[in-house]
């Protein structure tokens, strides 16, 4: 969440790390700090890049990521590969490589209206500020480091049973 003035916004991290992450907002903040919160954890964070308008190439980055998140306890079947496949969802500009991904998981639409439709729906879906943040504390350290730790508690879970369930 992004506390704006006296109230708390929901707002979901993207392209998060120890350093910071970035947000979709539906209005335009003028602060270069500003204040968020994970659960009951306050930290604060610097607004360090804004862009008004998402480009198309984006917003089909944005429906290919979701995606591969969709796929990705699929995808991934140890640590190393989940690895992989965070950091190419995490970086911009390998579209190809992204539907590559999705094409051999069986997790792309059938075709291209199909992949129109879904990126219409993520244009009226998402708002139009974006911004990146720089987070330098330790509560922000702490929520990543718990989230990885979670993950990998998940993907070990996830092999154990498939090897449990033979698939």
């Amino acid at each position: 969440m992004v506390k704006i003035g006296d109230r708390w916004k929901r707002i979901r991290a993207a392209d998060w790390n120890d350093g910071g992450f970035n947000f979709l907002l539906d209005q335009e903040l003028m602060e270069e700090f500003m204040l968020f919160r994970k659960g009951t954890v306050e930290f604060s964070g610097q607004i360090v890049w804004s862009r008004q308008k998402i480009d198309e190439s984006v917003q089909i980055e944005m429906v290919l990521n979701t995606l591969i998140i969709g796929r990705l306890k699929q995808l991934a079947r140890d640590k190393e590969m989940a690895q992989r496949i965070i950091r190419l969802i995490r970086s911009y500009g390998r579209i190809d490589q992204k539907k590559e991904l999705l094409r051999l998981a069986d997790g792309l639409p059938q075709n291209d209206k199909e992949l129109e439709n879904l990126i219409r729906q993520q244009r009226s879906d998402h708002h139009f500020f974006h911004y990146g943040v720089k987070v330098d504390s330790p509560e922000w350290t702490g929520i990543v480091y718990q989230t990885l730790e979670a993950s990998d508690v998940v993907l070990k879970l996830g092999k154990l049973g498939e090897e449990l369930s033979g698939f």
